[in-house]
């Protein structure tokens, strides 16, 4: 488990893999590498349709992966998976156990927070999150329950109200970020744009290019 300045968690979110295993067209080990080569620093398991069972068995593999990196390692939605893992974090939203009673419990574990309206970041800011992903930007099929896109207005409106360090999600692709200049960001969840890239190291480093010039 790698604890972190919290202050300076956004350091790790400028490009920020959301795993989702079925996607990968190479084996894990190499692809969670390549990423954190070009420059990843936050890793989530989300998997949404493997058992807990499975992702408890696939979340050990990314532990090792990422043993003595200077990465994060979260875990989606599931509160028990992040505590046997013993994983930096959790990533929580409105329908999953609520993110402020988690961080009172477990006030060590890095607690996310997705938003999409100002009482999600008024709730955020009470908890207080430790980050909050702000989406989804685009369409996205990755996710079934998606909540209404956003706008460039809607992104600006939203980061100023928020206390913590904000990342962009859903359909966030290195050809539409360019949609972001002027907007005070921290970073970029992605899941399939990179997950389901052969070549995961240029696409990360394709996202960073935003930051890096």
């Amino acid at each position: 488990m790698c604890s972190k300045n919290r202050p300076k968690i956004a350091n790790y979110l400028k490009c920020y893999i959301i795993l989702e295993t079925d996607f990968l067209k190479l084996p894990l080990d190499e692809f969670i590498l390549q990423c954190y080569e070009a420059g990843a620093r936050a890793f989530q398991l989300r998997n949404k349709y493997k058992t807990a069972r499975e992702n408890y068995l696939i979340g050990l593999e990314i532990k090792k992966i990422l043993n003595n990196k200077d990465a994060l390692f979260i875990v989606n939605d599931r509160v028990d998976l992040a505590i046997v893992l013993e994983a930096d974090g959790v990533h929580l939203g409105v329908k999953d156990i609520p993110a402020k009673v988690v961080k009172e419990k477990y006030p060590n574990l890095i607690i996310g927070y997705s938003c999409n309206t100002e009482s999600d970041i008024r709730y955020a800011n009470d908890i207080p999150a430790d980050y909050i992903g702000i989406g989804p930007a685009f369409q996205t099929n990755t996710k079934e329950d998606l909540r209404p896109v956003l706008s460039k207005d809607d992104y600006i409106n939203l980061i100023k109200k928020a206390n913590m360090p904000a990342v962009a999600i859903g359909g966030i692709k290195g050809y539409n970020i360019s949609n972001f200049n002027n907007i005070e960001i921290d970073g970029f969840a992605i899941s399939s744009y990179i997950c389901a890239s052969k070549k995961p190291f240029e696409k990360v480093k394709e996202i960073l290019s935003f930051y890096n010039g």
